[in-house]
């Protein structure tokens, strides 16, 4: 008779990635990403670009829904008044900059803090 073959039920990820499967990789090598990626955010910290050379990340977040129907608003418009094919990251981008921006220059009174103070 016939051996059994092993099952492969939950192994997708090491047949597809190998070592590089989740949970895989040497604590060593991801200590050493770890400390690589928190480089990256000390870097940045205070330098945001909004041009080609700045990495994009993708980042999910929930919006108010007119706060959606607004963007796209803007996005519309902006897009038809200035004739450039700019995205709606641009846009939240921009305003994440201005806002961050003015953070920095004055973190105890700002429009972000005032938000919240009583």
């Amino acid at each position: 008779m016939a051996e059994k073959r092993e099952s492969m039920k939950g192994k997708g990820a090491d047949i597809f990635l190998g070592d590089k499967a989740e949970g895989k990789e040497g604590k060593e090598e991801s200590e050493d990403k770890e400390e690589e990626d928190n480089s990256d955010v000390e870097e940045n910290k205070n330098s945001i670009k909004l041009d080609g050379e700045v990495e994009k990340e993708k980042a999910g977040f929930y919006l108010q829904e007119n706060i959606t129907e607004e963007l796209e608003y803007v996005w519309f418009k902006t897009r038809s008044i200035t004739g450039k094919k700019v995205s709606k990251s641009d846009i939240v981008n921009l305003a994440l900059k201005k806002l961050i921006e003015e953070f920095h220059e004055d973190p105890e009174d700002n429009f972000l803090a005032n938000q919240w103070k009583s």
